[in-house]
């Protein structure tokens, strides 16, 4: 796929430098998140960090109530917030036996099932994505007002790569996932954070960069399957985005 862009040497020592830059990030922002429980009428519970919501609950699944799978749900993500995974952190959602589970870096978050998918007018994959999202966007303080963390901001042509690279290896060593929300750019370190947005359709999606590309001339980042899929630039094939990337 993308391999033997870097050299070995330069492999590590991007690594390395962008592992220490996020873990003293990761180390600073995590400190006492409050994720709410809000029942409404009709069985509904929206899931919320402040005055954000995170996800919007109808249906019990597997649990014996829908108030017992929010709370479920709200533990999973305090846990994440104030005990975030070791570096790399990598966001995905993978397909289950007809449910779609999301991840952070291999902790179960919350999975989607098909009476979620009916009653919220979508499909399995694509709500697990939006909610997974929005969550990772809480994850990294980016929901909110964020512009003074912007450190450079690019516009270009966003392209993407899917499934035939499933498995293969990155530039920066890492197994590809087109579930999960990477990218791949020419110029930027492997473990830089950007924030993606569609100005068609105002929809952001966060990526960490961990393969070298895109190879064809005059476009500008590879999304992930995912993350195409996010701010719903999949199916043009390629898309005008703005690329913030974040300190």
């Amino acid at each position: 796929m993308r391999c033997g862009q870097f050299g070995v040497p330069s492999i590590l020592k991007t690594a390395f430098f962008a592992s220490i830059v996020l873990l003293a990030f990761l180390g600073t922002v995590y400190a006492g998140p409050v994720v709410t429980c809000n029942e409404h009428s009709g069985g509904v519970v929206e899931i919320s960090l402040g005055e954000r919501l995170l996800l919007r609950l109808r249906d019990a699944g597997p649990y014996p109530c829908v108030t017992q799978r929010a709370k479920d749900i709200c533990a999973r993500l305090e846990s994440l917030f104030t005990n975030p995974p070791a570096n790399p952190v990598t966001f995905s959602v993978s397909k289950e036996n007809g449910y779609v589970t999301a991840h952070c870096s291999g902790y179960k978050v919350f999975s989607v099932y098909p009476e979620d998918a009916l009653s919220n007018n979508s499909n399995l994959f694509e709500l697990a994505l939006f909610w997974l999202n929005r969550v990772q966007m809480e994850f990294y303080q980016l929901r909110g007002s964020y512009q003074d963390r912007v450190i450079h901001k690019l516009e270009g042509e966003a392209s993407w790569y899917g499934y035939k690279f499933e498995g293969n290896l990155t530039a920066c060593g890492e197994v590809y996932d087109p579930y999960a929300f990477t990218a791949a750019h020419r110029s930027l370190l492997p473990g830089t954070l950007v924030v993606v947005s569609n100005p068609d359709n105002g929809k952001k999606v966060v990526v960490r960069i961990n393969d070298y590309g895109p190879h064809k001339r005059g476009r500008e980042i590879d999304l992930s399957l995912a993350a195409a899929k996010a701010i719903d630039s999949k199916e043009e094939g390629v898309a005008t985005v703005v690329i913030e990337v974040i300190e």
